[in-house]
């Protein structure tokens, strides 16, 4: 009866101290990411092509001098703010749910032809922005390095993003007759769910057994193919003229395949069909928080 009754207690106790080793926790973060693996954008049903570059133009519009300049972009580059909260299962390994908002940034571009042909001058210039938003959802596995007042720890997880791309364009044509056009176009692309994983390193630092300060260096490895876009936004020298656009102008639909054929009739009325695309996401950020364990 002893030894089982010293069995039970030993049971008891060592079932208290893995109880006792479970945590909440909740915790709140912010910080700026940067881009990481980019690419070169370049979208020829929407028209937009991503470089910086001048031209020159002589007579038969032979090029006299410039320069050119390839911009990579991700679109994953921005703030981000982090809710999220987990459980230690013991003191090394617990799981996490994280809520975060990206505020991206912009990414810009410009390019011009300038002509001079006999004793006419005039110019093109055209630039265009690109930038997001997005709201995520990112479960992870934490793992971490002792229990001590300083803590390294490492997290792993998948990331699903809900987004919004906004893509605007301006066109201004110059000559020597102050016959100017210019023309601005505001775009934004949503829908469809984009799928990535992240890894992050981290130290954090115990204020007591409550509060807890964390610095970390956060991956995300993303990529985003929006469904569906709209022009929400056309004014044409300096006058609104999107009423005047037909939903065939101004609405679209992105698909990963389509047929197309002869008898096929297209209506006005109805969203443009265009092949999707597929935005970068991925980017590498230094994020400063605080923690507070039950």
């Amino acid at each position: 009866m002893k030894k089982n009754l010293l069995i039970i207690c030993l049971i008891l106790i060592c079932g208290t101290q893995v109880f006792a080793q479970k945590k909440w926790y909740v915790s709140f973060n912010g910080g700026y990411a940067l881009k990481m693996s980019p690419q070169n954008l370049q979208n020829e049903d929407l028209n937009f092509i991503f470089i910086n570059s001048t031209y020159n133009m002589v007579s038969d519009f032979i090029i006299h001098d410039g320069s050119i300049e390839q911009i990579e972009v991700s679109l994953g580059k921005g703030t981000n703010l982090t809710l999220s909260a987990g459980y230690f299962l013991n003191e090394n390994f617990g799981i996490d749910m994280g809520l975060s908002y990206l505020f991206g940034g912009k990414t810009n571009c410009k390019y011009g032809h300038y002509f001079d042909v006999g004793t006419n001058h005039f110019s093109y210039i055209h630039e265009n922005s690109i930038s997001s938003n997005m709201f995520r959802i990112n479960p992870s596995l934490v793992f971490t390095f002792g229990s001590k007042t300083i803590t390294p720890y490492a997290k792993f997880g998948l990331i699903l993003g809900l987004g919004s791309i906004t893509y605007e364009f301006s066109d201004l044509e110059k000559d020597d007759y102050n016959l100017n056009e210019h023309t601005f176009v505001k775009m934004q692309m949503n829908g469809g769910i984009a799928l990535g994983c992240n890894a992050t390193l981290g130290l954090s630092y115990n204020f007591g057994k409550t509060v807890t300060l964390f610095s970390e260096l956060n991956l995300i490895s993303m990529s985003y193919a929006p469904t569906k876009g709209k022009i929400v936004e056309y004014i044409k020298n300096g006058k609104d003229e999107l009423h005047n656009l037909k939903t065939g102008e101004k609405e679209f639909l992105f698909l990963r395949e389509f047929t197309i054929s002869s008898t096929d009739i297209i209506s006005d009325n109805e969203p443009t069909k265009m092949l999707n695309y597929r935005y970068p996401f991925s980017s590498i950020g230094f994020n400063l928080g605080v923690r507070i364990n039950f």
